[in-house]
């Protein structure tokens, strides 16, 4: 088997997961926008514009998957993607959830950490 063949196929698979989970937090609506935003608000301690703010984390997961998938900017939009796992995995820690709600946090951000380093593509 070919390792190249192998990375692009977790790129492609992750970046689209990204994307769907970015993507469907917008059918949410502004309910869903606002419990974004005041949940990274709450992280910051500064609660302006929670509105626009969990507008802007969707769109950070939407936008940054489809980059990830294609594997453009790679090294730029990861470290933004990432912040907005941060901000999942603290919020759900300080709320006392059990380990299994934010393990998946974690992990997607080491696959994400490791991806970065890697690169866009593996050399051959």
């Amino acid at each position: 088997m070919k390792p190249t063949l192998g990375y692009s196929i977790m790129r492609v698979s992750v970046g689209t997961m990204i994307f769907l989970h970015g993507l469907f937090k917008f059918f949410g609506g502004e309910e869903e926008m606002l419990k974004l935003g005041n949940d990274f608000s709450s992280l910051i301690g500064v609660s302006l514009f929670p509105l626009v703010m969990g507008y802007f984390a969707a769109g950070i997961q939407a936008v940054g998957g489809l980059v990830i998938a294609v594997g453009s900017y790679f090294r730029y939009v990861i470290p933004a993607v990432l912040s907005t796992l941060v901000v999942a995995i603290v919020v759900l820690l300080r709320s006392g959830e059990p380990f299994s709600h934010y393990s998946h946090p974690i992990e997607l951000s080491l696959v994400l950490t490791s991806m970065m380093i890697i690169g866009p593509r593996l050399k051959s």
